[in-house]
């Protein structure tokens, strides 16, 4: 049953060993590995879908174009990870929609903040978490030190004091 449906878009949520969901990844991770360069398989040890705790999946016109998960980092914090959307589709708000849902799931779940690490050449992702009020934070491990990442977080206003301040 979907967890989000508005117009053609409709979100679910999936095991992250679902194969539309690894289907999608392979994609990310071909464009990543452009990005990232050398350094790619430092970040792909972060990344690996059975590490992840809840995953989503966009489905647009009965075709899946995008994901988004979170990998819990403790009590408090929990990670975005795998946010994508295919290339064709970008431009449509599609990933502030996954966003979001993750961010209602992570809030109903008791976490107070959502963190990620993107990559700084990713312009476009850091301009969407900037304009759905995440804030630039100071890398967490592993990315402390990492220069080709960006940190960020953003309170879920649940009651007890961010992990991070």
């Amino acid at each position: 049953m979907p967890l989000v449906s508005e117009a053609t878009a409709t979100l679910y949520e999936v095991t992250p060993d679902d194969p539309r969901f690894l289907a999608l990844l392979v994609e990310l991770d071909a464009a990543l590995a452009v990005v990232n360069g050398e350094q790619h398989d430092f970040y792909m040890q972060f990344s690996q879908a059975p590490t992840l705790d809840y995953v989503l999946l966009l489905e647009v016109g009965g075709a899946v174009i995008g994901c988004g998960a979170l990998r819990h980092k403790d009590s408090m914090s929990t990670e975005v990870k795998r946010m994508y959307v295919r290339t064709e589709q970008r431009g449509r708000g599609y990933a502030a929609q996954i966003l979001s849902a993750l961010e209602g799931y992570a809030r109903e779940a008791g976490f107070a903040e959502t963190l990620l690490e993107t990559a700084h050449d990713l312009h476009a992702a850091n301009r969407l978490y900037e304009r759905v009020g995440y804030r630039r934070i100071d890398c967490f491990e592993p990315y402390v030190g990492k220069e080709l990442s960006v940190c960020w977080g953003k309170d879920l206003g649940n009651l007890w004091v961010s992990a991070t301040e």
